[in-house]
């Protein structure tokens, strides 16, 4: 700053585009080549740091990707049991599903190392348990009356039919203990077993038709047969007495099986007219 004489208000200032430094002697040079030493080492490990976390994701998503695809066709391969089993008991539904579920051109699981996951028979298994329903979660429970019901419209046999379906894969070394061990021998990695299950109520008083459905309700004593015992016992008197008169004026005599004519229909309370969306 140069002295001005005195009286005069005017300052001398630097410029704004000039910026003072540090004199060589000062250390800040040093200072900042330090820093952007120090800054650089970070840097560098924070990339190796990346690149093990983007290798861990390389290795780490296939593998997950093929258990969850594999856990995904147990599911499968169960539902289809349970309800194979359902339509007909005495299917045998194993070789089937390891055919369409787990072998074939289709399902090429194969491990880190290249090996298949699923080659033989014995690593897809198929079990199938049937359990019984207690009368307390039937309908109508414990009660003597529902339990004659029940029986008599055949609705007390309810059963589960459970199907299990288990993948299990070939021995291999456990995880190693430390991560150096654990990432050389990444390719042995080991896939835990798979188990899924389903379970389907069977049993349960479904008729396959109309008619099967009126034979049922025609056989049950409490539902339909001892009611219409009496009534058509009173109409058959009844029947005899009047078929003279009727004769004379033509009538049909009346029907006395008041079931199999009412095959297919339905109550018209019970139908709705459909609207397919635009």
């Amino acid at each position: 700053m140069t002295a001005l004489p005195m009286g005069s208000g005017a300052v001398d200032t630097p410029p704004a585009d000039r910026v003072d430094l540090p004199s060589p002697g000062c250390g800040g040079t040093a200072r900042h080549i330090a820093r952007a030493s120090r800054c650089g080492g970070q840097a560098l490990v924070e990339g190796l740091v990346v690149v093990a976390a983007m290798a861990a994701l390389f290795v780490a998503i296939p593998w997950l990707g093929r258990l969850q695809d594999l856990a995904l066709q147990a599911a499968h391969a169960s539902r289809y049991a349970a309800f194979s089993l359902a339509r007909d008991p005495d299917l045998r539904p194993a070789e089937s599903i390891r055919r369409h579920y787990f072998f074939g051109s289709s399902h090429q699981w194969r491990s880190l190392a290249g090996q298949r996951l699923v080659a033989q028979d014995w690593q897809a298994r198929l079990a199938v348990a049937p359990h019984t329903v207690p009368a307390t979660a039937l309908p109508g429970g414990v009660d003597s009356d529902a339990s004659a019901l029940r029986g008599g419209l055949a609705l007390d046999q309810w059963g589960i039919l459970e199907a299990r379906v288990q993948v299990s894969f070939p021995e291999s070394p456990a995880f190693p203990p430390s991560t150096v061990e654990a990432g050389r021998h990444f390719a042995r990695w080991r896939y835990p077993s798979l188990s899924r299950h389903t379970a389907i109520l069977v049993d349960a008083g479904h008729a396959a038709s109309d008619q099967l459905a009126q034979q049922r309700v025609a056989e049950s004593g409490p539902g339909w047969g001892n009611a219409a015992a009496v009534s058509y016992s009173l109409g058959r008197r009844i029947s005899n007495a009047v078929a003279p008169s009727d004769r004379g004026w033509g009538r049909d005599a009346p029907t006395f099986d008041w079931l199999a004519p009412w095959a297919g229909w339905l109550p018209s309370h019970h139908l709705a007219a459909w609207e397919e969306n635009p």
